[in-house]
């Protein structure tokens, strides 16, 4: 997991945000769902950190997990679509890219905006990010729960095509509880997602 996880607080995560001129909400319940993709960039690992910071009743928080960006092993082996390759979401912030739903019939937040992805189509088990192609569209890149049996899992196998996919189910369903609340509060069911690079933030925190 994120190597600097200790040091984010509600306030360094703000300044994150500012520093690279992204929106940042603040309000009672208007979740900033973002991300840090690990500096190590381990394969069919949830070695990256996902994690919301919001308001409730006037208290600053900030939960935060362990989780995958990337996708797994299998789907590098074998993209899911073969003539783009394996997606990776590139580091960014997409307003309003997910609503509330439902995924092989558990709770979602699915895509329903434009995603940028990297792709990666030589089908070894390393993720060239470096070199790689991007596209933009809507592709299924979801924020499910992984598939494993166990409560957490511990490789992103076939969990992960490029979703966000969190270890723990236990967390997966604290963050959607969340998302309910910013909805119960009138924020809609739509979500932002803000994905940042390790490497970018050393110097922040």
């Amino acid at each position: 997991m994120f190597t600097y996880m200790i040091l984010l607080s509600y306030e360094n995560a703000e300044k994150l945000f500012l520093k690279k001129k992204y929106r940042f909400f603040k309000s009672e319940y208007n979740l900033n769902i973002f991300a840090i993709r690990a500096a190590s960039r381990k394969i069919n690992e949830f070695d990256d950190t996902l994690c919301v910071a919001y308001e409730e009743n006037k208290e600053k928080k900030i939960f935060c997990c362990a989780c995958t960006v990337d996708p797994g092993l299998p789907w590098l082996l074998a993209p899911m679509e073969p003539k783009m390759g394996a997606a990776a979401v590139k580091e960014g912030q997409y307003l309003s890219v997910w609503e509330l739903g439902y995924f092989r019939r558990t709770p979602a937040l699915l895509q329903v905006g434009v995603f940028v992805c990297y792709r990666d189509n030589d089908k070894n088990e390393v993720f060239d990010y470096e070199s790689s192609k991007t596209s933009a569209g809507i592709y299924g890149i979801h924020l499910h729960e992984h598939f494993q049996p166990q409560e957490t899992a511990t490789k992103v196998d076939k969990s992960s095509a490029g979703c966000i996919v969190p270890a723990s189910r236990k967390d997966f369903y604290a963050l959607i509880a969340l998302c309910r609340k910013q909805e119960a509060c009138g924020w809609g069911r739509r979500f932002s997602f803000t994905l940042f690079d390790e490497k970018e933030i050393q110097t922040c925190l």
